[in-house]
């Protein structure tokens, strides 16, 4: 004798009139392969005396929904973030300039210096330089080098810019106040000879008015008085040091903000916004040519 099949009424789909008969064993068997049965509101899985009922719903078609509805978003994500990208570099800051380009009767030329995520400027040395960057050498650094062609100078977070070094020092927590907030720092160092023709190397020419407030500018980012900063007693080597600086660094706020913020003062048109040095590049090309 047959055991009686033990059965429950389900409803396939959303249609209220699309009811079958369906062998609870084929539902555990359905349940099985990826098909869940829904609870009804005010009822549970299993009531005691009886079965209920039940939606017969897909749950891989629902995961697919979900999947569908997280690749939009994310999709949305980077469409607004590139919108974004590309607006830090196209639209122009300032907007509008009067006079002409900063080159045009330029007398001082100095190196931006970048890599993936950094920028540097590198101010090349001459007696005026020499005397309001003196507090080096309360530093430790030789400024009577004979070999000393360029003080390079940069501004980043006081975490990251001090723990890391180089990638093998990357850690956590550095990287984590670099995307949040951090106190800031100038970093200077003294160099040799650069190359103009490196890739990673871009001359800027600009007039004497330009260098006076690019100068200007990156003496008040130091914290304290001008050409008396604050040493952190901490370095790379024996060649650089870093100092207490103005401001916060953040996300939206860093070092090649900075650096862009600098060209400004010197009489360049930058992007309104370059987060990464490729996008102050692409900004300089833009709106700085000569």
């Amino acid at each position: 004798m047959s055991k009686p099949c033990l059965c429950i009424p389900l409803r396939i789909g959303t249609n209220p009139k699309s009811v079958a008969t369906v062998p609870i064993s084929a539902v555990r068997l359905m349940r099985a392969a990826g098909y869940y049965g829904c609870r009804e509101e005010g009822k549970a899985w299993y009531q005691a005396g009886g079965p209920s009922r039940y939606s017969l719903v897909a749950n891989r078609g629902a995961c697919d929904d979900v999947g569908v509805k997280i690749l939009k978003a994310t999709i949305g994500a980077i469409v607004l973030i590139a919108i974004l990208v590309v607006a830090g570099i196209v639209v122009p800051r300032p907007l509008w300039r009067s006079g002409d380009a900063p080159g045009a009767a330029g007398s001082y030329r100095f190196l931006v210096l970048s890599n993936p995520i950094h920028t540097d400027l590198a101010l090349p040395v001459d007696a005026d330089t020499l005397s309001r960057f003196a507090f080096l050498r309360d530093a430790g650094l030789d400024l009577n080098n004979p070999g000393v062609r360029y003080i390079i100078v940069g501004w980043g977070g006081r975490a990251f810019y001090t723990e890391t070094p180089t990638w093998a020092d990357l850690k956590p927590m550095p990287v984590l106040k670099s995307f949040t907030l951090d106190s800031s720092v100038m970093h200077v160092a003294l160099a040799g000879d650069i190359s103009i023709d490196h890739p990673t190397v871009q001359p800027i020419t600009v007039d004497k008015e330009g260098r006076q407030r690019l100068l200007r500018f990156v003496e008040q980012s130091f914290a304290g008085e001008v050409g008396r900063p604050v040493a952190l007693g901490v370095s790379y080597g024996t060649d650089d040091a870093f100092f207490e600086a103005r401001g916060y660094f953040n996300a939206l706020v860093g070092c090649n903000t900075w650096t862009a913020a600098a060209l400004r003062q010197a009489g360049l048109t930058t992007g309104w916004w370059t987060g990464l040095p490729p996008m102050l590049t692409l900004s300089l090309w833009l709106h700085s040519r000569d």
